[in-house]
């Protein structure tokens, strides 16, 4: 299960190369960043350990905030583009595709989402309900460490 959460990385960054042709996409270097830095090797310590583990729970912050905002893209731009205002024939192939894509990369960053959580235990215990105020206020911490 370890694996898994850099494969989806790059499997999003991938499928966001394409949609790229129609949208300004984030996904394509936050998930590019996301596999470089997920499991960073650091000296073992138990100071190194505790800053990896604040990064991936700011990630799994990132990705939910960005799986939000990407639901309300597709909610906004999906009928907007396939309304009749906004028909340009030269245009609709494209613009399906990167819809297309993009309900895809939804789903797949929904996938990562699940997949992270499951595969480390501090990122699961940071989202449960009691914790998940706590760690959302001490994201902007200027020191990095989680509580």
């Amino acid at each position: 299960m370890q694996e898994w959460p850099k494969k989806l990385f790059l499997a999003i960054a991938f499928v966001s190369c394409f949609t790229c042709y129609a949208r300004p996409d984030y996904n394509l270097p936050l998930f590019a960043f996301a596999y470089l830095l997920w499991d960073i090797d650091r000296p073992v310590s138990e100071s190194s350990k505790s800053i990896q583990v604040s990064q991936k729970i700011r990630l799994i912050y990132l990705f939910v905030y960005s799986w939000i905002i990407d639901f309300v893209w597709l909610v906004y731009w999906g009928p907007f583009w396939n309304s009749s205002t906004f028909s340009h024939n030269w245009a609709d192939g494209i613009q399906t595709f990167v819809l297309v894509l993009s309900v895809i990369n939804f789903i797949l960053k929904l996938g990562t989402i699940v997949v992270c959580i499951l595969a480390e235990k501090e990122c699961k215990d940071a989202l449960h309900p009691e914790n998940a105020m706590g760690h959302a206020k001490n994201i902007f911490n200027s020191d990095g460490q989680h509580q």
